[in-house]
């Protein structure tokens, strides 16, 4: 059985800080796009979509068919509301209305920016680039990790934001408010992970039986699959599967306490920051990837999606079945994800509450 250790996990400090400095990166993130969408505005080459973005529409982006010209206008019309609501959140208010009025924009902002703007491509790149194969690495893609960043930051100001305002009304202090009423969501945090283990398995086992030249689901046969192709399916197959399986680290005592198998940190509080950070990647990655899936089924469905340029290599139950389940699988596992990151704190929040009550430090 693992036994926590009394040496504590490192976290900078400038990351515990985040709440505080969070608005300021959102305000530069949007004047720095707002300055590149007028460029592109004004004619400038790097336009990522629509012209500049030959793949978008096979690839399900939601912007392939639009102009340079009066998008960019309005992406920077944009990012210059965003700039003065990221102002506007570096200081808590009493104004219910405002506080609001505030959050909601700042949750669209990191909705559209993480969710609706980016597509398939993002969780192509990361589960190919995590068997270190690099592929269509071009500017629309990359600008997709910007959109992301952009989202990634509206976010984390919506979220410290609410923080700041978390006692505004009833007059309670943070800490209490953390101790005495932890999240409802955390309620479904294991339910959510064994949802979010079990998902990614329909897609592994497929391509694992494809590795193994098992037609699993597909009309082709797979007698002489070249050994690299076989070898990327069960790279493919080994991602899913075992990311199911380590999903099962949010729930489980080896998510809190590194293993004694893993050298140097054995014994060792597993910093909060790590299965978050990671958690919420993947969790946004699929669910991007999900969604873009969906949203190219139903374009297909209804006779809109263009012809590909090649032919698909499989066609089959087995091709498009599986993608079915990675918005559930992707939103799963973000309920997971913060269901652990609550209880977590919520753990360190009642031990620190003794100690704080003795004049000790924590």
């Amino acid at each position: 059985m693992l036994e926590a250790s009394t040496r504590p996990a490192m976290v900078p400090g400038w990351w515990r800080r985040w709440p505080d400095w969070s608005p300021y990166a959102a305000m530069a993130w949007s004047v720095l796009y707002g300055a590149l969408a007028l460029s592109w505005a004004a004619g400038a080459p790097g336009f990522p979509f629509g012209e500049g973005d030959p793949e978008g529409a096979a690839m399900g982006s939601v912007l392939f068919a639009v102009p340079a010209a009066p998008t960019g206008l309005v992406m920077a019309a944009c990012c210059a509301a965003g700039a003065i609501v990221a102002v506007a959140m570096r200081r808590s208010t009493r104004h219910r209305g405002r506080r609001r009025v505030l959050l909601a924009s700042a949750w669209a902002f990191a909705i559209t920016l993480s969710l609706v703007l980016p597509d398939i491509r993002l969780l192509q790149n990361l589960a190919y680039g995590l068997l270190f194969v690099f592929v269509k690495l071009d500017w629309p893609v990359l600008h997709q990790g910007v959109l992301v960043l952009g989202g990634i930051l509206w976010a984390m100001t919506a979220i410290g934001y609410r923080r700041k305002n978390a006692g505004a009304d009833s007059g309670r202090s943070k800490a209490n408010l953390a101790v005495d009423r932890p999240p409802a969501l955390a309620r479904w945090g294991k339910a959510a992970t064994w949802v979010a283990c079990l998902m990614p398995l329909p897609y592994g086992l497929t391509r694992l039986a494809w590795a193994l030249g098992i037609p699993l689901g597909i009309d082709q046969d797979l007698t002489g699959t070249p050994l690299t192709a076989r070898i990327g399916e069960a790279g493919l197959a080994t991602l899913a599967i075992g990311g199911g399986i380590l999903t099962l680290g949010l729930i489980r005592p080896w998510g809190e306490i590194w293993p004694r198998w893993i050298p140097f940190l054995a014994g060792r509080l597993v910093p909060v920051a790590v299965p978050t950070i990671l958690g919420g990647l993947a969790a946004l990655a699929v669910t991007v990837g999900g969604l873009s899936f969906v949203r190219l089924a139903l374009i297909e469905a209804v006779g809109l999606a263009p012809e590909p340029a090649e032919p698909p290599t499989y066609t089959g139950w087995a091709t498009w079945a599986p993608g079915w389940l990675w918005p559930l699988w992707g939103i799963a596992l973000a309920i997971a994800t913060i269901a652990y990151h609550h209880r977590r704190h919520h753990q360190g929040a009642v031990a620190a509450g003794p100690r704080l009550r003795q004049g000790t430090p924590p």
